[in-house]
């Protein structure tokens, strides 16, 4: 048999055969085939005990696999697709049914591999877009904060503050779907009351609920309802439910939050008066760019990723969260189901931020600060303001001329960019760890459009004693800068 299947199928294919299930193993980990076809009944490892190696192998698991067997009948049937073939072929079988199956298959696994790499590509560039927008986004965010500390108060400044925020929020949406999508979320979790994440994501949410003079009706119980997760991540979830609320709602319209045990359960819904959701909206809105017809105008705004980042989180959490509307124009409601935990130690509130006064950055520290930064304008940018605190500041633009620059200047404090030309980052503090002649206690902190736990664990690797995402928030520096 297995020499007629192959005579069969050579001069179509590239065919290989083999003698027992542990041969093919071999093959099949070796060269990595379109197609595997396998008898049930071999020698040493059975078709079934093949299978079940290659589904639990992440390399080998998308292998398409056709099982043969003298068994017929649906059961048996049933018995190989339950295991994770892709089809079951009883024989005796004719040729011409066997070439339709192998082609059929073949023909799946080109538009399935086809429809992976559109899906990774868009995912790269995702990534690529949201970092590469950080970088210009660092230095108008910085001569924001500078024209402030100046004293500089315009209705211009306004505009820009608030154009600046509104392309942030997009940047870290593209960021946040590109980490989802490429499972590189990482959840930071606790015990805690669900009112804390709901206060959270008001107040994440509250300028854009200012502007448009959209009431809040809460009626959130501050204790009993104890969940387990990462409070970020989840009043990131309450703040786009809010900012969707909003956004679709006409102005001066209540938006009412409630949450309630149901079932063993935690339920969080956030009800608006607004446009509505037509039924066949109602689970779309959930994917990713989708979103309700708008006006030429786009008056509503948004690229369509806060309800995609909103399942995503959700779904991390073990929860889920649908749509209820009864059409156009009768105004939404979003549900969002927790597991409820019977008792919940709580875990410590976050500091209050410092404000940009913070005395990190006054003078009274006398701080020696080096910036090695390719993009002009963020450094000079940054150095100015550090300098308007009082601090020393010098620039460098590549690593070599950093690392030379930091030799005669002797920094206490380098803030180094990791996308470097010549020399990157890490390899720029790899040397100044090295360099003789440094203060005692130089302190290196890495700037990077990247955050996730890999990123951060790489640049520890290299010496650096912080890690700051792009844009840098200056309250954090000043953290920073105080330790």
């Amino acid at each position: 048999m297995r020499e007629y299947i192959g005579r069969l199928l050579t001069g179509r294919w590239a065919v290989e055969t083999v003698a027992d299930g542990v041969q093919a193993l071999g093959a099949i980990r070796q060269r990595r085939p379109d197609l595997v076809l396998t008898d049930v009944m071999m020698p040493n490892l059975d078709g079934f005990g093949l299978l079940r190696t290659l589904r639990d192998d992440r390399e080998t698991a998308s292998i398409p696999v056709i099982m043969l067997s003298a068994r017929a009948g649906e059961e048996s049937r049933v018995d190989g697709l339950q295991v994770g073939a892709d089809d079951y072929l009883p024989k005796p079988f004719s040729a011409k049914e066997l070439i339709a199956r192998v082609t059929t298959h073949l023909e799946l696994g080109r538009m399935r591999n086809q429809a992976e790499s559109a899906s990774r590509a868009k995912d790269e560039f995702l990534a690529i877009l949201g970092h590469e927008l950080r970088n210009p986004l660092a230095p108008m965010l910085t001569s924001l904060r500078l024209l402030q500390m100046k004293g500089i108060r315009t209705a211009e400044l306004e505009v820009l503050e608030r154009q600046v925020g509104a392309l942030m929020r997009l940047v870290d949406d593209l960021m946040d779907v590109s980490r989802i999508t490429r499972g590189k979320i990482e959840l930071r979790k606790s015990r805690f009351e669900l009112s804390r994440i709901v206060l959270q994501g008001l107040e994440t949410a509250g300028p854009l609920l200012e502007q448009r003079r959209h009431p809040v009706d809460l009626r959130v119980p501050v204790e009993g309802l104890a969940v387990e997760g990462d409070p970020d991540r989840l009043s990131q979830v309450v703040s786009n439910l809010l900012t969707n609320a909003a956004k679709y709602s006409d102005a001066g319209s209540a938006i009412l939050v409630t949450a309630e045990r149901v079932d063993g359960r935690v339920q969080l819904r956030v009800r608006d008066r607004g446009i509505g959701i037509p039924a066949q909206m109602l689970t779309q809105v959930f994917e990713m760019f989708v979103q309700q017809p708008q006006a030429l105008d786009r008056a509503k705004g948004g690229i369509g990723l806060g309800l995609t980042i909103v399942r995503s989180l959700v779904e991390l959490h073990q929860g889920r969260v649908w749509a209820n509307s009864d059409g156009p124009c009768t105004g939404s409601e979003f549900v969002v189901e927790l597991p409820l935990v019977s008792t919940a130690p709580m875990a410590e509130q976050p500091a209050i931020l410092p404000s940009v006064d913070h005395p990190a950055l006054s003078a009274n520290g006398h701080a020696r600060i080096l910036i090695v930064d390719d993009n002009q304008d963020a450094a000079e940018s940054l150095a100015e303001f550090l300098a308007e605190c009082g601090h020393l500041v010098r620039t460098a633009h590549d690593g070599p001329s950093g690392i030379e620059l930091a030799a005669s200047f002797k920094p206490t404090i380098c803030l180094i960019d990791i996308g470097l030309p010549v020399m990157d980052g890490y390899e720029v503090a790899r040397r100044l760890r090295a360099l003789e002649g440094l203060p005692t206690g130089v302190r290196l902190l890495a700037v990077t459009g990247y955050g996730q736990g890999g990123d951060r664990r790489r640049s520890s690797e290299a010496g650096f004693d912080d890690h700051l995402v792009k844009p840098v928030d200056l309250e954090q520096l000043a953290r920073s800068l105080s330790n």
